[in-house]
C-alpha cells in the first residue's frame, strides 16, 4: 500500500516545552511529554549546551562555590571542599589554598560574604577612615570562629581580638551572610538562629554598634533564618522555611533603626524557603524553592490578593514526585535566560536540573513566553555560580561526579581525610554553556525526547504506521534509536541507526573534496555547516506472541492498534528534531457495544522473558 494512501499528524515548534503533569493524550501541539539532557531554542529540541570541566578535587564533601569581584574588577572564585577552602583568579586556570582557613569538614554548607572595609578603630576607640578600601571576604560554617581574606593583600586568617583591635567586638559565629548597604547582616548560629544581627558601618568582621530594635540583641523572626537576600527598594530578604521578613538596611543611621516604622517587617506568613541556596534573581524576578515547589515572587506577594498561591513547576511532575525527603540541599542557577533548579530526584544529592527558558523564541515581538525544558543529568550540583566578567556572563557548578569521573582517583591539593576509604577526585568545578564544538575529547551527550501522545480527534482505535523525524543541527557521529508505545503497554524498540556528519577537512583530510557547487560558482565545504536529515521509521511489524509488550494483555489488542501513540527518541552525540510526521491507518470498530470483562480472578501481570 503506498504511503501516499495513510493518514497523518504533524507535531513541530516545540515552543510549549515540557509538560509532565497532564496526561500525554491532553498535551496541546508544541509541547512535549518529557526531554533529558536538551535545550529548546527556536523551537527545535537539541542537544543541550556542552560543559567544561575546569578542576576535580579530591575530598568527600562539596560545601559552596562563591564568586567575589574586586573594586578595581579583578574577579575570584572561592571554592570549599571538605573544609578547607581554594581559590582561583579568573580565567581560573591555577588554583591555590587558603592559609590560615579551616572549618568543620562535615558541614553541608560554608557561607561567603564580599565586604568592603573602609574604617577601623583606633587604640583611643576612634572610628578612622582608611584612605584605601579594601574588598574582605568573610566566610562562616556555623561552628568555627568566622575567617576572613583580604583581596588587597591576599592575606587570610581568624577574625578575632587582634583583627578588629583592642576596642572592636569580633563578629560572632553565624551561618547566612549578606553585604547590604554597607553592613554585614549575620544570621546567629543555633540555638539562635531565628536572630539577625548587622555589623558596625563599613566594617563587617566587627560587631561594636549594638543599638536594634526594643533594646533587644538582634532581629528576631519567627522561626530559624534560611538565608538572606538582597531586596531592592526594601532591603534585605530575610527567609524562613515558611515565612519572608524584610529590614530597612538602606537607613544607615542606626540609632533611626527604633524610630523607623516597619523597620522589620513581614512579606509573607506562608512562603519560604526549604534550601539556603533555593533561591535566585532572574532578570529582576526572585524565584523561590518553597516547601510546595518553586513560586516566582510575584506569585508570593498574592497571599493575601487570592486563595491560591500557583507553584510554577507542575511541568515537572514525574521529577517532582520522585524527589528526596530531605531536599534541604537542592541549589537553584540561572544563566541568560535559563533558571536552573537541581533537585535530589531519586537520589540523596542532586541528580535531576530542571531547565526553564525564557528565551526559546528570543525575538523582538516574542509571542512564546517562558517554558519549562526538561531535565539535565550526569553531574550532581551543589551551588552555582554566575558572575558577568568581562561583558560576559558565565555560569560555574560545583559538582558531584557521575559516570567514569567518578571512578577515576586525580590529584588535587585537597587533604587526606583518615578513613578506610580512599579519596578520589569526586568533586568537579564546571563551566557551563560551552558553545557546541566538537573534538577529539568531547564526551558525547546522551538525549531523550518522548513526544505528546498522538490521538484521533474521534478517539477512535488506529494502527501505528511509521514515523517521519526532521533532524537538523546534524554535527559528527549520532548513534539515534526510536521507541514506540501506545497507551497501552511499554515503550518497544521501533530501529535504530547512525548518523553522520563529518568534522571538518582539517581534522579529517579524507573529507577534504566534499562540498557543494552553487550556482554561481563558488564552493561550500559541506562539512562546515550541520546537517539535516528525513529520517523515516520503517513500518512497526506487530509480533502477537511478543512477550515484552503489554498492550494485548491490558485492551486485549495487538500492540500497535490503540487510541494514542507515543514516540521516544533517543540519542548520543550533536542533533535537533525540527517535526515529526506521524503516518497511521485508521481501524474500523465492532457497531455494537460489549459487557467489559470482569478481571478479579485474572492476573493482568505482563512478566519478563527469562533469559535465554
Amino acid at each position: 500500500m503506498g504511503a501516499q494512501q495513510y493518514l497523518f499528524l504533524v507535531d513541530g515548534q516545540y515552543v510549549g516545552g515540557v509538560d509532565s503533569l497532564l496526561y500525554p493524550t491532553d498535551l496541546q501541539p508544541g509541547t512535549y511529554a518529557w526531554a533529558v539532557n536538551v535545550a529548546n531554542r527556536g523551537g527545535v529540541v537539541q542537544t543541550r549546551p556542552g560543559k567544561r570541566r575546569l578542576i576535580s578535587f579530591c575530598g568527600r564533601k562539596g560545601q559552596g562555590v562563591y564568586w567575589a569581584r574586586t573594586m578595581d574588577d579583578r574577579n575570584y572564585l572561592l571554592v570549599a571542599i571538605d573544609g578547607q577552602i581554594y581559590w582561583s583568579v579568573f580565567p581560573f586556570k591555577t588554583w591555590d589554598q587558603l592559609p590560615n582557613v579551616t572549618f568543620r569538614p562535615d558541614v553541608d554548607w560554608i557561607w561567603f560574604c564580599n565586604t568592603i572595609q573602609a574604617t577601623y578603630y583606633d587604640a583611643s576607640n576612634n572610628l578612622v577612615i582608611l584612605p584605601d578600601p579594601r574588598n574582605v571576604v568573610i566566610m562562616q560554617d556555623g561552628f568555627s570562629k568566622p575567617c576572613y581574606w583580604q583581596l588587597d593583600d591576599f592575606s587570610s586568617g581568624i577574625i578575632d581580638q587582634a583583627y578588629v583591635g583592642d576596642h572592636g567586638v569580633p563578629m560572632p559565629i553565624g551561618t547566612a551572610m549578606i553585604w547590604q548597604d554597607n553592613r554585614v547582616w549575620l544570621v546567629l548560629t543555633a540555638p539562635h538562629s531565628d536572630l539577625v544581627v548587622a555589623s558596625d558601618l563599613l566594617f563587617g568582621a566587627s560587631f561594636q554598634e549594638n543599638t536594634y530594635l526594643a533594646e533587644q540583641s538582634g532581629f528576631r523572626f519567627p522561626r530559624a533564618v534560611e538565608n538572606l537576600i538582597p531586596a531592592p527598594v526594601q532591603g534585605v530578604l530575610v527567609a524562613t522555611n515558611s515565612s519572608l521578613h524584610t529590614l530597612q538596611s538602606f537607613i544607615q543611621d542606626r540609632p533611626q533603626w527604633q524610630q523607623t516604622p516597619n523597620f522589620q517587617a513581614d512579606v509573607s506568613l506562608e512562603v519560604g524557603i526549604i534550601g539556603p541556596w533555593g533561591w535566585t534573581y532572574l532578570h529582576g524576578m526572585l524565584w523561590l524553592f518553597t516547601a510546595r515547589g518553586v513560586i516566582s515572587y510575584d506569585r508570593a506577594l498574592t497571599q493575601n490578593l487570592s486563595t491560591l498561591i500557583l507553584t510554577a513547576d507542575g511541568e515537572m511532575q514525574r521529577s517532582k514526585f520522585l524527589m528526596n525527603a530531605n531536599v534541604s540541599r537542592l541549589c537553584i542557577g540561572k544563566w541568560e535566560n535559563i533558571l536552573m533548579v537541581s533537585v535530589p530526584a531519586s537520589s540523596i544529592d542532586n541528580r535531576h536540573t530542571w531547565i526553564m527558558d525564557g528565551g526559546v523564541a528570543e525575538k523582538l515581538n516574542n509571542q512564546a513566553g517562558i517554558c519549562w525544558v526538561g531535565i539535565w543529568t550526569g553531574t550532581y550540583p551543589i551551588q552555582y555560580s554566575s558572575p558577568i566578567i568581562g561583558g560576559t556572563q558565565h555560569n560555574y557548578e560545583l559538582s558531584y561526579s557521575s559516570g567514569f569521573l567518578a571512578m577515576n582517583a586525580g590529584e588535587s591539593p585537597s587533604p587526606q581525610i583518615e578513613t578506610d576509604l580512599p579519596l578520589q577526585a569526586n568533586i568537579h568545578l564546571w563551566e557551563n554553556y560551552i558553545p557546541n564544538q566538537l573534538d577529539d575529547v568531547e564526551t558525547e551527550v546522551n538525549c531523550s525526547f518522548e513526544t505528546r501522545a498522538f490521538l484521533l480527534q474521534t478517539d477512535d482505535y488506529y494502527r501505528f504506521v511509521f514515523a517521519e523525524i526532521m533532524v537538523v543541527c546534524l554535527k559528527g557521529t549520532v548513534p539515534v534509536q526510536v521507541y514506540i508505545t501506545g497507551l497501552a503497554g511499554n515503550y518497544q524498540l521501533l530501529f535504530s541507526t547512525t548518523l553522520r556528519a563529518d568534522i571538518g577537512p582539517f581534522g579529517h583530510p579524507v573529507n577534504g573534496t566534499l562540498y557543494y557547487v552553487s550556482k554561481n560558482g563558488t564552493t561550500q565545504l559541506e562539512n562546515f555547516r550541520r546537517q539535516c536529515r528525513h529520517m523515516r521509521t520503517q513500518e512497526w511489524v506487530v509480533n502477537e506472541n511478543a512477550t515484552d509488550g503489554a498492550a494485548c494483555t491490558e485492551i486485549q489488542r495487538m500492540d500497535g492498534v490503540d487510541k494514542a501513540f507515543q514516540l521516544m527518541i533517543q540519542w548520543q552525540g550533536r542533533m535537533g528534531i525540527r517535526m515529526i510526521k506521524f503516518f497511521y491507518d485508521r481501524q474500523l470498530q465492532a457497531g455494537q457495544g460489549s459487557c467489559a470483562v470482569d478481571e478479579s480472578d485474572t492476573q493482568k501481570i505482563c512478566l519478563e522473558a527469562p533469559n535465554q
